[in-house]
């Protein structure tokens, strides 16, 4: 039986050990691929990888240029055809682009370089640093301050509802981001600096230095984005599958606060089945070892014969320290004050750390006692009304 022979692969993957912007090693390293028998090809970079064709160990010499404008991520962009064709006459071949940065090659000891004074490269260089410095002022926006916006104020709520690891690992990697940003554009800074003093840059510069580090850290963000998607899938699928939420009837624990029974003692309580209230949620996070989602519409037949009918939404934290407690309900009452009808309402005297009363639709108090902290919202439908302070004062009893 004849031997059946196998292909060797024509093409490798390579992870670089240096980031794009750092344009010597790039030039270094990919020089010492082609001595090695691997040379880049068109397809250049594809994911934080490098594309190289197997062939013959080669001598060949790499040089980045800065584009001279801002290449999209995947962007398949060639250099202009006037500037392409000027190269080829010096000998220099366009390859493909890293970052902001085009990369040519050459295969002849004679060809010149493409830049032959430092200072005319400084100027290029100086334009994607600038570009660079754009990326990390709207990076600080889109990272720091949009999720601000976004949350209407309530970052610690939205870090306590997604979660500890969650939240971590969204720190995390906004710090990676807004890190790596900085030191491009430092990096940017110094080596532009260099040329511009007239020093020429250093196209064997040792790669080796610093590529466990940079390799290692590529892994570890990748991870970290890997579990922040699973994280956020799992949130999400939970979210969706109402995971913690259990009808009211089904709910043996004691609730740490007032409800509409509670408004009316004296009367005959009922719940009422409009299949999308009655339910209450509750669940143990780092920072608040109790949370609770209530939501609650009853009737209380009152003695007199009328009813104290209505809805009650509560939102009730024990937090890890009265700090936290405080920082959540001044969050509560930021939010509501971003609300189109929003309006103070007038407080009774409480025993309490924090209050607020507003109506936003419908009458709202937030009160703050200790580490403990409480949003309730009640609605009023039936033919008894119970004022707003009488209420409020029983909730603010019930978190004593």
């Amino acid at each position: 039986m004849s031997e059946q022979k196998t292909s060797e692969p024509r093409y490798a993957y390579r992870l670089p050990p240096c980031p794009a912007y750092d344009v010597e090693a790039t030039e270094s390293w990919l020089s010492a691929m082609a001595q090695k028998g691997f040379v880049l090809t068109r397809d250049g970079f594809f994911l934080g990888f490098a594309t190289f064709e197997k062939t013959q160990p080669q001598a060949l010499r790499y040089r980045l240029e800065a584009s001279e404008k801002k290449l999209a991520p995947l962007s398949e962009d060639s250099p202009p055809e006037e500037a392409e064709e000027l190269y080829a006459s010096y000998g220099w071949r366009y390859v493909a682009s890293r970052g902001q940065f085009r990369i040519y090659c050459t295969d002849s000891d004679e060809a010149r370089e493409l830049n032959s004074d430092p200072r005319v490269q400084a100027i290029a260089l100086s334009m994607v640093r600038k570009r660079e410095s754009g990326n990390l002022a709207m990076s600080l926006f889109w990272l720091l301050f949009y999720p601000f916006f976004i949350f209407r104020g309530g970052i610690v709520r939205a870090a306590i509802e997604i979660g500890m690891p969650m939240t971590l690992l969204a720190l995390g990697l906004i710090a990676w981001v807004l890190a790596r940003s900085v030191r491009e554009v430092v990096h940017l800074h110094r080596l532009g600096k260099s040329l511009a003093e007239g020093k020429p840059l250093d196209h064997g510069k040792d790669w080796h230095a610093h590529a466990l580090r940079y390799r290692v850290g590529k892994l570890l963000h990748l991870l970290a984005w890997l579990a922040l998607i699973g994280c956020g899938l799992a949130a999400w699928s939970a979210d969706i599958r109402k995971e913690n939420e259990v009808p009211l009837t089904e709910y043996g624990a004691a609730l740490p606060f007032a409800t509409i029974a509670d408004f009316a003692p004296e009367g005959d309580y009922t719940l009422y089945d409009i299949g999308y209230s009655n339910t209450v949620s509750a669940v143990s996070r780092l920072l608040a070892p109790t949370v609770i989602a209530y939501r609650e519409y009853a009737h209380v037949a009152l003695p007199d014969g009328s009813l104290l009918e209505g809805g009650l939404d509560v939102e009730y934290y024990e937090t890890a320290s009265p700090l936290l407690a405080r920082i959540i309900a001044r969050e509560f009452l930021r939010k509501a004050k971003h609300e189109k009808h929003y309006a103070e309402c007038e407080l009774p005297p409480l025993d309490v750390d924090y209050a607020a009363g507003y109506t936003d639709y419908f009458p709202t108090v937030v009160l703050q006692k200790g580490n403990r902290v409480i949003s309730a919202m009640f609605y009023q439908t039936g033919t008894s009304s119970m004022p707003y302070k009488d209420w409020v004062r029983i909730v603010a009893q019930s978190i004593d």
